[in-house]
């Protein structure tokens, strides 16, 4: 007897449970879908893949959740420095222009 897990024929989604069946049921296959989030079936890669528009609206409505607040953190100080960086680019730029006019009009 082998395990086997049935799909929809029409949306080839995962149907929840697996069957212990001497023959294999239609609708079917051996592959198991573990570690696939959203298992729909892939004729064409014999393999379970994620039904990507779940996916992309489950990514959307959980990604903030599992950011890592460190990473989070670091991504604003890293914003804040180029901020301050460019309005310190601009500082030194008028200071060297004032140097500039100043040691042009003392020669």
């Amino acid at each position: 007897m082998s395990w086997f897990y049935k799909y929809d024929e029409t949306t080839k989604e995962l149907v929840p449970g697996a069957i212990n069946s001497d023959t294999q049921p239609a609708n079917s296959t051996a592959v198991d879908p573990a570690s696939v989030m959203f298992p729909v079936w892939s004729a064409e890669k014999g393999a379970w893949i994620s039904d990507p528009d779940k996916l992309t609206k489950w990514n959307a409505e959980n990604n903030e959740k599992y950011t890592d607040p460190v990473q989070k953190q670091l991504a604003t100080l890293a914003q804040l420095m180029m901020t301050r960086d460019v309005a310190q680019s601009k500082q030194i730029a008028q200071l060297q222009a004032q140097v500039a006019t100043i040691q042009g009009g003392a020669k």
